[in-house]
């Protein structure tokens, strides 16, 4: 401070002191103050000049393919969202009749025959869930290897209970709804589906009654075409008196169907 404004200080002071009084608010010289909206203003400025600054040109080239990528993902979720919401069954099946045809080959039955099937089908679709199918087939028997074998070893051949014909009638649910994509553009529609009915067997004993399953997918090429493969398997009883035994034939089957 400068000595002259020192003592005006200090006599000031003593007054109050004492003589009582009041100090002048321009006796004492303020602190400068510091101006804190130009400081704030000032490094706004500067974070503003940063992000203004010129960027390297691959880094701008990254950047951009980064938002357009960014762009093309929202729009195709929004695409699929839509197309979720909206999508029906291309090849409804509700209200309609459907005529197969069918060929089988036996997997699991007697070791000493070789069995295959042919037949058809008539199904009516309730819904795109629901069925109801009548099927009826003729078995083809042939011995096998091990059969000639014994008849070449013994004289004779096995006593085998074999089945000439099947009468089905089933109840079809269709599970799984989806699709095989083939190209960009084209898919395979396909149904899983399960049936279970009451059967009738004509053996080369006579007639029983027994209980059929399937299990398989159904494909739809086309509005009138479908195509089938699947497991099936025929339980019933077979042999004659004290022989007669619970058995399981079980074939894999393909078939050809027709939409009305």
């Amino acid at each position: 401070m400068r000595p002259s404004i020192l003592k005006s200080a200090c006599a000031a002071w003593m007054a109050v002191l004492f003589v009582g009084g009041t100090v002048p608010a321009q006796t004492l010289p303020m602190p400068k103050k510091v101006n804190s909206a130009k400081a704030k203003s000032s490094a706004k400025k500067k974070e503003t000049a940063k992000a203004l600054a010129p960027v390297d040109p691959g880094t701008q080239d990254i950047l951009s393919d980064l938002s357009e990528l960014n762009a093309t993902d929202e729009a195709q979720g929004e695409l699929s969202e839509k197309y979720i919401a909206v999508r029906s069954r291309d090849v409804p099946l509700g209200g309609r009749f459907e005529f197969m045809l069918n060929g089988g080959k036996v997997v699991q039955g007697d070791g000493f025959l070789d069995t295959s099937e042919a037949g058809g089908a008539i199904s009516y679709h309730f819904t795109d869930r629901w069925s109801f199918e009548i099927a009826k087939s003729q078995v083809q028997n042939k011995f096998t290897k091990a059969a000639n074998d014994l008849e070449a070893a013994s004289g004779f051949l096995p006593f085998v209970d074999y089945a000439k014909s099947h009468s089905e009638a089933k109840i079809v649910l269709r599970g799984l709804y989806g699709k095989f994509r083939i190209t960009r553009n084209q898919a395979l529609l396909f149904d899983q589906y399960l049936s279970l009915g009451p059967s009738q067997h004509q053996l080369n004993s006579g007639d029983v009654s027994g209980l059929t399953g399937e299990l398989g997918l159904a494909f739809w090429p086309a509005d009138h075409l479908s195509f089938r493969m699947g497991l099936k398997d025929h339980y019933y009883k077979e042999g004659v008196g004290d022989l007669a035994a619970d058995a399981h034939h079980t074939q894999v089957y393909a078939s050809l169907g027709y939409l009305l």
